[in-house]
């Protein structure tokens, strides 16, 4: 495939990712597809396993996500994508209500038409920094 081909797929996969779509996302990963996530030892491997991770606990309600860029060179892809929401579920500290918005990262290698190896990085030292500052005031009531 070319370049582009592959940005347009691992897009695809990231879209389908946002949408809590499971079966989305499985149908764009190689069977024998590995997740490194950056501050995890393990990795994850198979199609399967990766897409059963979709939507499952996801610590941030009114959660919105966006895509900043994508780049791509030959079977590699790079996206950059931004992340706003309530911290509602325990994810590196109990929850605080608070709104966050980070950015994360992902490098994806593509083989015919599918991406056979993810390495994603989630911008933390911003998401504790916010979750450590005092809660905002109340707006007035009137």
């Amino acid at each position: 495939m070319n370049t582009e081909a592959n940005k347009d797929t691992a897009l695809r996969a990231l879209e389908a990712l946002m949408r809590d779509d499971a079966a989305g996302v499985e149908a764009l990963l190689a069977e024998d597809c590995i997740l490194h996530r950056s501050g995890f030892p393990e990795t994850i491997t198979g199609a399967s396993s990766i897409a059963g991770m979709v939507g499952s606990g996801e610590p941030f309600g009114e959660r919105r996500r966006w895509v900043e860029s994508a780049i791509a060179e030959g079977d590699m892809v790079a996206v950059h994508w931004m992340t706003t929401g309530l911290h509602t579920c325990h994810f590196l500290k109990p929850p605080t209500g608070k709104r966050v918005t980070f950015a994360s990262m992902a490098m994806a290698r593509v083989k015919d038409g599918k991406l056979t190896e993810i390495w994603v990085i989630q911008d933390v030292a911003t998401i504790l920094n916010q979750l450590n500052q005092p809660a905002e005031p109340a707006a007035p009531s009137r």
